[in-house]
């Protein structure tokens, strides 16, 4: 049996709302959402201390109150969750435990919404009932020789157009944080989310919010700490804004690693404080295509080891196959029209850009890229054609089948990264 997962709440919403509909590249105009009124109140039973409960109190759920609360709950209302006294905690799960699903499903509805100051720990490292290892430590056991396993993500949502986050705290995921697909309308604003990991060693495959197949995307003013992808753009996204965040460890700011049929993305002011890498576009010919139109600019990066990664050889793989979602390659990555402006890394790092070949070079802008310290061999490229705006950029780019408009590294620019890290915000 797995563990549950702790609603450790002050307030928190589950709720069915409406917000009016853009920041950049996301179409819709998107304000920040108001958490509705309740149409019931349920309040806590459980103590947790630490995000801890007592072991006598490991059974006593409250998935049943929870759901039947929602299923009950009228359209544009919401469920509050609260705290009463020194009882602080909601232990829930799955109606079904044989099976690894989410904490959290969103599927064929409108303009569902969860909100709140409290947190949604999805207890990830912690034994599981009737086991002797975490999620976690199932998951990294398996890495060596790649094997498969079954770990339950927080919150994946299907069909869901209008789907909004606000204001909570998400910790410990077994698996992915958030996963959304098929949806038109996502935002998520003010979300903090938190998965203690030292450079991705602990909590393998935690990525923080990926959308898939999924168009009209904000996320904005959000802190993300984790052990895998911050972020991770996925197949089929267009019109995606992320807009004034900040993420910590991690593996940084990520299309991929099925990065196809994505474009009109815009990344605009964020910084990444140890994450492991920066910039990063990640595919291979059995999971990669078309990329158009992506701007990055406004970052801020510090302790990155990878500034800059954009690659179509995710994991090595240079020959076509059956995927792991069954799809039949070749898939060609072709990346285009990427620019990165007003681009700070206050340490050195590795950039890396390529293309597959010479007929799918990736064509890259830099205008105002400046990587302090960098070394001309930290420095890598490989089809690639790469413009230098005014603004210039502090490193040169050479390899096979490279071309570049300035070979004199210069960066002239009044951005700065002065004041910008700041400790996480829980």
């Amino acid at each position: 049996m797995i563990r549950p997962a702790i609603f450790a709440l002050s307030l928190a919403a589950l709720s069915v709302a409406v917000v009016a509909p853009a920041m950049a590249q996301d179409t819709r105009h998107v304000t920040e959402p108001v958490i509705p009124a309740a149409c019931t109140v349920l309040k806590a039973k459980l103590h947790a201390a630490n995000n801890a409960l007592r072991e006598e109190d490991e059974q006593k759920l409250d998935t049943e109150r929870i759901q039947h609360a929602l299923d009950t709950c009228g359209s544009g209302k919401a469920v509050a969750l609260r705290g009463d006294g020194a009882l602080n905690a909601f232990l829930s799960g799955p109606l079904e435990m044989r099976a690894c699903r989410p904490l959290l499903s969103v599927k064929d509805v409108k303009n569902a919404a969860i909100m709140g100051d409290g947190a949604i720990d999805g207890r990830g490292g912690s034994q599981l009932i009737g086991k002797s290892y975490s999620w976690w430590q199932q998951s990294r056991a398996a890495e060596p020789t790649n094997t498969k396993y079954s770990a339950p993500r927080l919150l994946i949502a299907n069909h869901a157009d209008g789907l909004i986050l606000y204001r909570i705290r998400l910790h410990n995921s077994p698996n992915f944080h958030v996963a959304v697909g098929n949806t038109n309308g996502f935002t998520v604003w003010g979300v903090h989310l938190l998965t203690p990991t030292v450079r991705g060693t602990d909590a393998r495959n935690t990525d923080g919010i990926d959308p898939g197949s999924s168009e009209n995307v904000t996320v904005t003013k959000s802190w993300i700490d984790n052990g895998d992808d911050n972020i991770a753009i996925k197949a089929g996204v267009h019109h995606m804004s992320v807009i004034d965040n900040h993420f910590y460890s991690g593996h940084g700011m990520s299309m991929g690693s099925e990065a196809r049929d994505e474009s009109d993305i815009l990344v605009d002011t964020l910084t990444l404080d140890h994450t492991t890498s920066g910039v990063r576009i990640k595919s291979n010919v059995q999971r990669g295509g078309i990329v158009r139109g992506v701007t990055y600019r406004h970052l801020c990066l510090r302790d990155v080891p990878m500034p800059i990664s954009i690659s179509p050889f995710y994991n090595g793989q240079t020959t076509d196959g059956i995927d792991d979602l069954g799809m039949k390659g070749p898939l060609t990555p072709d990346y285009k029209g990427i620019r990165i402006e007003n681009f700070i890394s206050l340490t050195p790092g590795i950039v890396q850009v390529a293309g597959l070949n010479a007929e799918h070079p990736t064509e890259l802008t830099l205008d105002g890229v400046d990587v302090r310290s960098v070394k001309p061999e930290q420095v890598r490229a490989r089809y690639s054609s790469i413009t230098v705006g005014p603004k210039g950029a502090n490193f040169t780019f050479t390899g096979s089948s490279v071309t570049a408009t300035t070979p004199t590294p210069k960066v002239k620019m009044d951005f700065s990264c002065d004041n910008k890290f700041v400790p996480y915000q829980d």
